[in-house]
């Protein structure tokens, strides 16, 4: 045998013994239903008595719930609130000339959970625009937003100028 083809002889066989391993390995399992527990445990998981609530488990926010319109007006709100913080953390004064730079737009992706919980926070910028020194201190505040609970995750871009 010629020694070229001993390599590539070697990865096609061991590709089929992968393979056939594979297949022996499913057709071997079975695929009814799994069968219900018959252990000690079992009983306990049957019992009559309610089950007990997680205290880890977030609460309830069933009655309080806002459509994404009102969580949209919410959030928007909160932002206006915090752009005067955040101007003058991140935003530069007037520059050696007295003159004030051009106003900086810009977009805010935020996530919040079911309980109205800010999860995600991100900075969208328009092409072409070169702040990075406005985006990065802008991208390091958090803005600890809290929503009346929309009972789902919700998602919102908002738009924000700085001037």
């Amino acid at each position: 045998m010629k020694s070229e083809f001993l390599l590539p002889g070697a990865v096609v066989l061991g590709g089929a013994l992968v393979g056939l391993g594979l297949y022996a390995g499913l057709a071997a399992r079975p695929t009814g239903a799994p069968e219900a527990p018959t252990s000690a445990a079992a009983g306990e998981l049957l019992s009559a008595e309610p089950p007990r609530a997680d205290p880890r488990a977030a609460p309830s926010a069933a009655p309080n719930r806002v459509t994404r319109g009102e969580a949209a007006q919410e959030v928007r709100a909160a932002l206006d609130k915090k752009r005067p913080d955040l101007e003058k953390a991140c935003w530069p004064g007037k520059g050696p000339r007295g003159k004030a730079p051009s106003p900086f737009t810009f977009f805010y992706e935020l996530a919040f959970d079911e309980t109205g919980t800010l999860r995600t926070q991100g900075i969208n910028v328009p092409r072409g625009e070169t702040r990075t020194e406005v985006v990065r201190c802008l991208s390091v505040i958090p803005l600890g937003i809290e929503l009346t609970p929309p009972g789902a995750w919700f998602t919102t871009r908002q738009e924000m100028t700085l001037q």
